[in-house]
């Protein structure tokens, strides 16, 4: 069966760190972010922030679909679920 992308739901600000987890458990996992300008105490910068706040990708076959462990990891909340059916999206390309 082939591989398919599951959306997780992550901690607030906590993405890049559920991103680290969930790849040092041997997920496959996209986080697509964007650059933001920020303004502190008049030092500007640009920083890496998530395209989607509180949201990342895992694509997993069947057999790796262990919600309860992807739930655990910290920084994140759990797939995100429509009545019985796991949210997903069969054709993501990736760059």
């Amino acid at each position: 069966m082939p591989k398919q992308w599951f959306v997780v739901r992550t901690k607030p600000r906590q993405e890049d760190y559920a991103r680290k987890q969930l790849d040092w458990q041997g997920f496959e996992v996209y986080l697509p972010q964007t650059l933001g300008f920020v303004m502190h105490l008049r030092k500007k910068s640009w920083v890496k922030r998530p395209f989607f706040p509180c949201y990342l990708f895992l694509n997993l076959t069947p057999k790796e679909r262990h919600w309860t462990t992807i739930a655990g990891t910290y920084g994140a909340i759990g797939a995100v679920i429509f009545g019985c059916h796991y949210l997903f999206q069969m054709k993501l390309s990736m760059p």
